[in-house]
């Protein structure tokens, strides 16, 4: 959770994307768990989004999260 001290700035609806944006950068750096937390933040303020309710799957199973993966 290291990452939220710098970014809770990010309260806006349309910071969703903001937020994926880093969960894709932590993916590049094979850093999974932090973007696991980005994920869950960028479905706070954008719910709707199919795409992001994907990659949180995804990284959800693969860091063996499964429960928050089905919630």
């Amino acid at each position: 959770h290291h990452f939220s001290v710098f970014f809770s700035p990010l309260t806006e609806p349309e910071e969703g994307e903001a937020w994926s944006n880093l969960a894709s950068a932590y993916i590049k750096l094979k850093k999974k768990d932090f973007a696991f937390n980005a994920l869950q933040e960028a479905l706070k303020h954008s719910y709707e989004n199919w795409k992001m309710w994907e990659n949180f799957l995804y990284v959800s199973m693969d860091i063996g999260q499964v429960t928050h993966a089905m919630q």
